[in-house]
């Protein structure tokens, strides 16, 4: 059995140590974002460029640190633990602190042996080895860290998704713009031909349904983009009504996914994975048997997890790569038949509804394949997060 209690700290229920979180203060401005942490010193360029006006893609990762309503709070009570001595305790004062809780909820008892007995369970668990070690593992200094920047990474690369969103979602709405048109054209043509009896009250119907479909979609639409904006913008600290610049998306070059290397990347993803890392530093400071070996087991069983789920990250880049190819492809085809028809509309062999809705089709086609282009980019850079150790180590 390891017998290393020097670094024991002490998890004491929240009754009886007092807490709380200190709140930088930091001068009012006008700037945006409207919240900060101040996590880390930074120069005067630095924070200039957090404080802009601007969501950069290259630094949502210190937005999230410096003003996600979350984050920061979780970084601010990280340091306020750290100042008040509350990590890596003496073994011997973790012992001192439980005797001197037992006592005061003794005290605070007043011989009603209700509160007595739960003091002394309260006590007789915390004075196990057991019980030190699960004082150790929830307040060691480095765990603690690493859940806080694996809430961290999580968050930024839910944003990061998020942003892509508002980009796809612009595109559906224009194509959902192009449906809708589309189809009170061919509403208004059979209104007309029903006039001349080429066409039945159940054809205008239909049409009539068609289109009012397509419209009730992009009002669904517009919320589903104002509701994504307005939860960034939270997120990263703007009010939900602002209205910063918002960066272009990284788009996913061939070359970007010729470094994918699946075997590589998956050591690297064990490596930095925040949940194995954080079992690992409760083995650490770990002393009773049974505690190393159940962690161990689950250790070993996240990396099986970990392992599993690069490869369908893998899968998905390449599952998204064959839509986007195919997607250009149908494109291509699209534009071809658009071809064809302007010159046999040319000629008058093709009627201008021919013509109209070949373009529809080229149009939609092409707003498919952008679509199918920032899918690509939402599987690579959700694979990309997995590697640096947000990949799912589910050890159940």
């Amino acid at each position: 059995m390891k017998h290393h209690f020097k670094y024991f700290t002490l998890l004491l229920a929240a009754s009886m140590i007092p807490t709380g979180i200190a709140y930088a203060a930091y001068p009012n401005t006008s700037m945006t974002p409207h919240q900060s942490s101040v996590e880390q010193a930074r120069d005067a360029a630095q924070w200039a460029t957090l404080r802009d006006n601007k969501i950069e893609w290259g630094e949502l990762q210190d937005l999230v640190r410096e003003y996600n309503p979350t984050v920061s709070s979780l970084w601010l009570d990280f340091r306020e633990s750290q100042s008040r001595g509350k990590y890596n305790i003496d073994y011997e004062d973790v012992l001192d602190q439980i005797q001197q809780s037992y006592d005061a909820s003794m005290n605070a008892a007043n011989n009603n042996e209700i509160l007595e007995a739960y003091a002394n369970l309260q006590y007789e668990t915390s004075t196990t080895a057991q019980g030190v070690d699960t004082s150790a593992q929830a307040t060691d200094e480095q765990a603690a860290e690493l859940s806080i920047r694996q809430t961290e990474k999580t968050v930024t690369e839910q944003i990061r998704k998020s942003l892509i969103s508002i980009y796809t979602t612009d595109l559906q709405r224009q194509m959902d713009q192009l449906t809708a048109d589309h189809a009170a054209s061919l509403y208004e043509m059979q209104k007309r031909k029903l006039s001349v009896g080429q066409a039945t009250q159940l054809d205008v119907l239909t049409a009539q349904e068609t289109m009012q479909s397509a419209q009730a979609k992009l009002t669904s639409d517009q919320t589903l983009a104002d509701k994504t904006k307005q939860l960034v913008l939270v997120n990263l600290g703007w009010k939900y009504n602002d209205n910063p610049e918002i960066c272009a998306i990284p788009m996913v070059t061939e070359e970007m996914l010729s470094t994918m290397d699946l075997t590589k990347d998956t050591q690297t993803a064990l490596a930095n994975n925040f949940a194995i890392l954080i079992n690992e530093r409760k083995i650490a400071v770990s002393s009773t048997d049974t505690q190393i070996g159940s962690l161990s087991t689950t250790v070993e069983n996240e990396k099986e997890s970990v392992r599993s789920d690069m490869i369908a990250r893998f899968n998905s880049v390449k599952s998204a790569k064959n839509s986007l190819d195919q997607a250009k492809l149908s494109l291509s085809n699209a534009q071809a038949a658009l071809d064809k028809v302007k010159r046999s509309y040319a000629t008058g062999a093709a009627s201008q509804r021919d013509l109209e809705t070949a373009e529809y089709n080229a149009n939609v086609a092409k707003l498919t394949a952008d679509i199918a282009d920032y899918s690509l980019v939402t599987e690579y850079y959700d694979y990309l997060a997995g590697r640096d150790g947000i990949a799912t180590a589910d050890a159940s």
